[in-house]
């Protein structure tokens, strides 16, 4: 393909197809790349809260997509296993996302790479706490029944 001659609209340079991005060479009123990049830093500049917030959405998110893949999972797992569990934790059940606001984690075990269900994140550093033994937790229940609240 050539590259055509466009006009910005912001800028008024003439300029290659290769200085727009594709979406805006579709518009009747097309703004070059470097004048939209400088338009929505203005626009962050005048709701830094706003973009922050959405930053770190799009941050979480990302990490989490991030973490299904290197596990070979699924969105789907993820949800279909949210569901089985009516949207709880496996071990403490609360409700769909963990008490700080973040997705439940996905328990798995260390030596097979077994996953075994979604947990907050209060219980799944428990488990860890615990080293993932039976024998442990076991010791710390007889504890609790010890000392009963």
């Amino acid at each position: 393909m050539i590259d055509q001659i466009i006009v910005c609209r912001k800028c008024k340079k003439e300029k290659t197809t290769k200085d727009f991005y594709p979406a805006e060479l579709l518009k009747k009123s097309k703004c070059c790349r470097s004048c939209l990049y400088t338009e929505v830093r203005a626009c962050r500049a005048k709701n830094p809260e706003r973009y922050k917030k959405n930053r770190e959405a799009y941050q979480r998110n990302n990490a989490f997509r991030a973490k299904l893949l290197r596990m070979n999972l699924s969105d789907s797992f993820y949800a279909e296993t949210l569901e089985k569990q009516n949207g709880k934790c496996a071990i403490c059940k609360a409700e769909k996302y963990d008490r700080l606001g973040r997705r439940f984690a996905i328990d798995h075990c260390h030596d097979t790479g077994k996953i075994r269900g979604l947990l907050c994140s209060q219980c799944n550093v428990a488990l860890g706490m615990f080293k993932d033994s039976e024998e442990v937790l076991e010791n710390a229940i007889k504890y609790l029944r010890q000392y009963p609240s």
